[in-house]
């Protein structure tokens, strides 16, 4: 597929900030269509040490590592749509960030310089473990929610940045140590669902902050995505509003992790977050709080219909509680 022309902004290493203004690292339409293509010309303009760094892209407004450009759907032409792209270009923020070795390649370098063998014995022998997140999926604002418009598809995925890569990288024996222990147990959510590790909601998310939450960011997709013009067109806006309003709420301060990810965010490697169960014991006026708030997870509710219309069958299976 024949892509867009391509604009390298300023470089953003490991957490710092990029620089104000803009690269003049530009290049022309269709060169850069391959994801390593765009890996290479990116690494040679900007000459940074590949043992040293790795390298991923955001699109600009998506400066959450969670929204990283995906080489699939980049090589398949999803990101090459009018809402990405800005008079005619994409423009994409290179993010290097350090690889976290036992013992740093540069370091290994060295010591090998002077000595092979005394330095291979004196490395730290390392010991292999998968870095996948204990998340398991990574949420990202890809496939599905490329096909709002360009202003609301920043903001549905205000999630930690994760590790999603499932290359093992070495770690030092020393430095091994169990994941650690959440804190903020909530002592009556052990008893009632029998998990140890659920953290409790926020003392400031209640129902009756979830209502102005939900009913703002309702209004807002409206008003964006509509520009005034809902009227008349039924009840889709209204629906739609919905829907983006509890993907919101879940990936804010009212979702959690899904203990069992459903097949959709499992396949697209998305963090799959569901309602926190406590939201569950709301009483909501005039509303079944269950019907109301419903089961799927955050980022179904983007999806038109069921998830059918992204291949799988069955809809959304996201379960809060492993089975």
């Amino acid at each position: 597929m024949e892509g867009p022309q391509v604009k390298l902004l300023h470089e953003r290493v490991d957490e710092h900030e990029p620089a104000n203004g803009e690269s003049a690292h530009v290049h022309s339409s269709g060169s850069l269509n391959k994801y390593s293509k765009l890996e290479t010309t990116t690494w040679d303009s900007f000459k940074l040490d590949l043992d040293i760094f790795s390298l991923h892209f955001h699109i600009e407004g998506y400066d959450r590592c969670d929204t990283k450009v995906k080489s699939r759907l980049w090589d398949d032409g999803t990101y090459f749509k009018p809402n990405l792209i800005k008079d005619g270009t994409i423009r994409l923020m290179p993010h290097f960030q350090t690889k976290r070795f036992g013992t740093s390649a540069v370091q290994k370098r060295a010591l090998l310089t002077v000595n092979d063998d005394l330095a291979v014995q004196n490395i730290p022998q390392p010991q292999k473990r998968n870095k996948k997140s204990t998340s398991t999926i990574s949420v990202a604002n890809q496939a599905i929610d490329l096909t709002l418009s360009d202003s609301l598809v920043k903001s549905p995925l205000s999630i930690r940045d994760i590790v999603t890569s499932d290359i093992t990288e070495p770690v030092p024996v020393q430095s091994k140590h169990t994941l650690e222990e959440p804190t903020n147990i909530d002592k009556t959510l052990t008893i009632a669902h029998g998990y140890p590790t659920v953290s409790r909601l926020p003392a400031h998310a209640t129902v009756i902050e979830w209502l102005r939450d939900w009913t703002e960011a309702k209004q807002k997709y409206i008003a964006i995505e509509y520009k005034g013009q809902a009227q008349g067109r039924g009840k889709r806006p209204d629906r739609r509003g919905n829907d983006y309003a509890h993907q919101q709420m879940i990936e804010g301060k009212y979702g959690i992790v899904a203990q069992q990810p459903c097949e959709q965010c499992e396949h697209g490697e998305y963090e799959c977050r569901v309602y926190h169960p406590a939201c569950y014991d709301w009483e909501l006026k005039g509303s079944n709080v269950k019907g109301q708030l419903g089961f799927i997870c955050g980022m179904c509710r983007l999806a038109t219909g069921t998830c059918k219309k992204k291949g799988m069958i069955g809809g959304c299976k996201a379960r809060f509680e492993p089975v």
